[in-house]
């Protein structure tokens, strides 16, 4: 199963579809400051999914906010997870993520 995923500020929900889990945290490239977060999570096939994420800044740090869930449930069974970036990044463009 493929791999999606958004992103903005230099971080990303993506979810893993062989894996199996939702990643949340910075790009691969964002080191030595990276970030990833994994939350263990099934979807199925033939299925529609949300995703939502976002990045702000509170007290001086980075937060990150992502969420996963199935369309027609809404808000039921999501994944709810935070990251904290020591270093914010307060500039980049909105992207969308998708490999095999």
């Amino acid at each position: 199963m493929p791999d999606i995923g958004i992103g903005a500020c230099v971080t990303r929900c993506c979810w893993g579809g062989n894996d199996q889990e939702v990643r949340l945290g910075t790009w691969e490239a964002a080191t030595p400051k990276r970030l990833e977060e994994k939350v263990p999570m099934a979807w199925k096939p033939g299925v529609w999914y949300r995703m939502k994420l976002m990045a702000t800044v509170e007290d001086g740090k980075g937060v990150i906010k992502g969420k996963v869930w199935p369309r027609r449930r809404e808000g039921a069974g999501e994944v709810d997870d935070r990251g904290h970036r020591p270093i914010p990044n307060t500039h980049g463009a909105a992207h969308l993520y998708a490999g095999r």
